[in-house]
This record gives C-alpha cells, structure tokens and sequence, in this order.
C-alpha cells in the first residue's frame, strides 16, 4: 500500500528504477503523475524495470505519468528493458500516460516478458510512434489476457506488437 506521487527522475524510473537482479513487488498501491524530465531520457515514466528484475504489481493503479517526450522516451507508465527483466501486472487500472516513443502505457523490448492479466483498463494513453497502450517490441513471452485497451494515440496502434509468437 504505498502512494507515489508526482516524483521525478533525469533518465529512466519517475518513482521506481529497479535495475539490477532483484524482486520489486507493490500490491494496492497508486503510482501517480511520475515523470522523466530529461531531454535524453530513455524511459518508465513512473516505473522502470532493468536486468534481471522481477517486477510484480498487484491492484495497483498507474494514472498520469509521463516519459518525456524525447526521441527515445519508451513507457509513460512502465518500461521493461534488460536481459532477464520481467514485468507481471494483475488488476488495476493503467490511464493517461504518455511516452515520447513507444508504449504510452507499457514498453518492453527484446527478450524480456511482460504479462498483463485482468487489468482494468489500459485507456488514454499516449505515445509519439508505436503502441499508444502497450508496445511490445520482440518479448520473449508477452501475455496479455481480460484487458480493455481503449482510446490509445500513436501513429501505429493502441497495441503495438513486433514478435512471432504472441498470446492475446
């Protein structure tokens, strides 16, 4: 249970970076108006997770954050980069956030997993090129199931998927 909001980070991470081996967990908690302010950040307006992190998020909501709008900004929300790195999202609500890139809600790029399961809704998210809600870019076992994606902006899709093999 734990309220992070209107938090700021230069490069990757607006309220969390976890980026080495580890486990990160939040249950019931709010992840609210994060920001990556640079001019050359990369990424995870209110989350980003690296290498060998296991991320879990349960019942928490993801409102408002922002990657900035950068040529390189990926996930307004989350963003999931790093040989080894996971992200688990079950429940919630993920609304309003923007990338400057990709995945206006979720980024997760080559090998890494992301799995989206009975989130509420993913709505109202904004990213400059691909995935308005959700870009998965080469994930080595996306999972996606019980989601509403609505009214994502990008220039390619709400969802955005560039893998061969893809569970929906």
């Amino acid at each position: 249970n734990v309220d992070m909001t209107d938090n700021a980070a230069g490069i990757f991470g607006g309220a969390v970076a976890a980026s080495s081996v580890g486990t990160l967990r939040m249950r019931r908690s709010r992840l609210h108006r994060n920001t990556v302010a640079d001019p050359d950040a990369v990424g995870g307006g209110a989350v980003s997770v690296g290498s060998g992190v296991n991320a879990t998020f349960v019942d928490t909501d993801c409102i408002g954050n922002r990657a900035n709008d950068g040529a390189q900004s990926d996930g307004g929300c989350f963003r999931v980069v790093g040989v080894g790195a996971s992200l688990d999202v079950t429940g919630g609500i993920i609304s309003g956030n923007r990338a400057g890139r990709n995945g206006g809600a979720v980024h997760c790029d080559s090998g890494d997993t992301v799995s989206l399961d009975s989130v509420v809704a993913v709505d109202e998210n904004v990213a400059g090129a691909d995935g308005g809600g959700v870009h998965l870019a080469g994930c080595s076992a996306p999972f996606v199931t019980g989601v509403r994606c609505d009214a994502g902006t990008a220039l390619e899709g709400s969802v955005h998927v560039s893998v061969f093999s893809c569970q929906f």
